[in-house]
């Protein structure tokens, strides 16, 4: 009898198992996946307002660009898109908070040459990590600046500058909008591809570096086309180059920095968005065929064009791509250099 009861339990045990395994096949198929989750998620979006954290003050270039592309975001998709302004403090406070928000698309950051590109080479410490902790969405534009120089500089070219800082090494001035800016790090490009110095003035911000410039207390400048076309125009300063690899529309007849003598020279500005690590890829690729398509409208581009932008509108790979290689180089510049931030 026991014999018995024993036969009758083994199979009894496998069956069990058996059980407990369909159970465990059932709930797999019945949950969804990560994937399922996530595609259900980007079918779905946006359902509610989408943040764009802007690392500018209200009324800058930044600003306007990030507003107008929300118009027109909002007009397709039927949702609000708010501009969320959150300057200073070298970009960290805009992008450690969107480093921070919950990765479903709906907290962007408009990232720059400054928070992912010129922070990591500037700051031994960030509180965010410019590639880790963020999804790259897509490049927006570019944004070339341009090499001035007052009118009583004895140099039309680059190749002159060039010679004049060599022959007086120190002799010369630049100024820039504060230690670590584009036009600070542009220069220091310039000095390390063209073998010579020339002595640095900070200023806070690019009015007090124009205004200084167009009075001749400095000789030379790098700053945004956009900002400095009017009085190129109109005689009072000196373009020599632009920074970009292409000409500027707005500046056509003034050379590259690459082709007046420093080939390969290149440092120009650019903002893109990005979302937090995480975002799930459907969300990232609906919201960068949305942003490219609206880029590259017609009316779109004018606008851009008219404020010396050049539209990029790259793929998340590509933006990827180009923020590596901005850090990298950046970095060397900055540490060849010695640069420490204002």
């Amino acid at each position: 009898m026991l014999r018995l009861r024993n036969r009758a339990l083994r199979p009894w045990g496998r069956s069990t198992a058996w059980i407990e395994a369909c159970l465990a096949a059932a709930c797999a198929f019945s949950q969804p996946t990560m994937a399922q989750t996530q595609s259900q998620s980007a079918a779905g979006y946006p359902s509610k307002p989408i943040h764009f954290v802007i690392p500018n003050e209200p009324g800058s270039l930044s600003d306007t660009l990030m507003r107008r592309l929300g118009q027109r975001l909002q007009e397709k998709w039927g949702q609000s898109v708010v501009p969320t302004n959150k300057p200073g403090a070298s970009q960290f406070i805009a992008s450690e908070f969107v480093a921070r928000a919950a990765p479903d698309g709906y907290t962007l950051l408009l990232g720059t040459h400054q928070s992912h590109g010129a922070n990591p080479g500037l700051f031994r410490k960030l509180p965010y990590d410019p590639i880790k902790d963020f999804a790259p969405i897509s490049q927006l534009v570019a944004a070339p600046l341009v090499l001035l120089v007052h009118p009583a500089v004895p140099a039309k070219t680059l190749g002159e500058l060039l010679a004049l800082a060599r022959v007086k090494p120190d002799s010369l001035n630049y100024g820039s909008q504060g230690n670590g800016s584009g036009g600070h790090i542009g220069i220091a490009m310039l000095e390390q591809m063209g073998n010579v110095r020339m002595n640095h003035v900070p200023y806070k911000g690019s009015p007090p570096a124009k205004q200084d410039l167009l009075s001749g207390r400095i000789d030379a400048l790098i700053d945004s086309v956009f900002l400095q076309i009017g009085d190129v125009r109109a005689g009072k300063t000196r373009a020599l180059g632009v920074t970009s690899l292409q000409r500027s529309p707005l500046l056509p007849d003034v050379p590259t920095i690459s082709e007046a003598g420093l080939s390969g020279y290149e440092m120009i500005g650019w903002f893109g968005m990005l979302a937090p690590a995480g975002t799930p890829r459907e969300i990232i690729m609906k919201l960068n065929t949305e942003i490219v398509r609206i880029m590259n409208e017609p009316d779109m581009k004018k606008q851009l064009t008219d404020q010396g932008l050049v539209v990029v509108a790259s793929s998340p790979d590509e933006f990827a791509q180009h923020v590596a290689r901005e850090i990298a180089k950046l970095t060397k510049i900055i540490r060849g250099a010695n640069i420490e931030p204002s």
